[in-house]
């Protein structure tokens, strides 16, 4: 072979191995640990799938994923394919178990304009969705398939484009309204939607906790049927809530530990105290009694846990005099001991079905 013959060879030898090593391969696969919403957690190899319950795998080709499965415990759990047109995504569909749960198609700017949801591979129901100049969605019509009734939503924004208000319109031809007020940081500090002749406002202070709330019935003789309020810590924890039903001229007041769990109720009815209840908690937040005084008897529940955090003892008082006792097991059985006056007791045992045994 001439010199230049050899030359010749081993440059375009040279250039297509240069060109084939700088390009993306046109199909691959990528994986990943994932959740059970198949989330690309962290990349991860073939050889490491067996260490994860859940991994996802995406298959890509000309740099466009075509398909998403996710395995659960090494089975295929969910899937997503994707079709395009000019480079743009126009339809995702989404499968479960090998089902079709729904499929959406999107325009050339990527908006989402129609979603077909689907049962035992039938289609069931049909949204679509219309956008405003800013891109941002304006109306969405659901048709219900099975009864052919439509249900419409309108969206309206601020001038930040932030949803303001909504318009629920319901086949029979009930509306349901809501609307938000915000301050200049984006935190809401009113709502009120309407439902049923009624009207539910919030109010909220600057955290964004929900300081007060009121129901209204709407209607020529407006009236208000009840209201509440919160009160909080400096450190922003709730510690107390009164509620007023002026319906039922009832009264609760509420308060609560650190951890945002209810250690005492207070019941009115008609400004006279009905009833207190007292709770009280462990180290893992899991209620070990509760409490309730009416007129002049007070009923007592105590739990105990076992090593695993599962209730297996419970006590049953009566104003401090044990009443019952229930031992739960592990299969699901259970031996309730009843305790009678002059020491006497009942002992009853069930099976993991409920079933008396004896």
């Amino acid at each position: 072979m001439s010199l230049l013959k050899r030359f010749l060879v081993n440059f375009f030898a040279i250039t297509a191995v240069f060109f084939l090593s700088s390009e993306e391969p046109l199909d691959k696969i990528e994986i990943f640990r994932s959740n059970s919403n198949g989330l690309s957690l962290v990349r991860i190899k073939e050889k490491e799938i067996k260490n994860y319950k859940y991994f996802l795998k995406v298959f890509i080709t000309d740099n466009l994923i075509q398909k998403k499965v996710l395995y659960k415990d090494n089975k295929e759990f969910k899937k997503w394919e994707y079709k395009y047109f000019d480079q743009i995504k126009n339809q995702e569909t989404y499968y479960k178990d090998g089902k079709v749960i729904n499929i959406a198609f999107f325009d050339a700017n990527g908006h989402k304009i129609k979603e077909e949801e689907y049962k035992n591979s039938s289609k069931i129901k049909e949204a679509q969705y219309a956008y405003n100049q800013e891109g941002l969605v304006e109306l969405e019509t659901v048709l219900n398939l099975l009864n052919k009734q439509t249900t419409t939503i309108k969206y309206r924004y601020d001038s930040e484009f932030r949803i303001k208000q909504i318009e629920k319109k319901y086949p029979d031809g009930k509306v349901v309204y809501w609307e938000s007020f915000l301050t200049e940081k984006g935190i809401i500090s009113k709502e009120y939607y309407t439902l049923k002749g009624e009207i539910y406002t919030f109010w909220y202070n600057e955290n964004g906790q929900e300081t007060n709330g009121e129901i209204r019935q709407t209607g020529e003789n407006e009236t208000l049927k009840v209201e509440w309020n919160n009160t909080y810590t400096n450190k922003g924890i709730r510690e107390k809530r009164e509620e007023i039903n002026y319906v039922l001229n009832k009264k609760i007041n509420s308060w609560y530990n650190k951890d945002g769990k209810e250690i005492r109720i207070e019941n009115y009815v008609d400004n006279a105290l009905e009833t207190i209840e007292f709770y009280d908690y462990n180290k893992d937040k899991k209620i070990i009694s509760y409490k309730i005084i009416k007129d002049l008897t007070e009923t007592e529940t105590r739990y105990d846990y076992d090593a695993d955090g599962e209730n297996d003892k419970t006590y049953y008082y009566e104003n401090n005099r044990l009443k019952k006792f229930v031992q739960k097991n592990k299969d699901g059985s259970r031996t309730e001991t009843l305790y009678l006056k002059d020491g006497l007791k009942v002992v009853l045992n069930y099976d993991e079905s409920n079933n008396l045994i004896n």
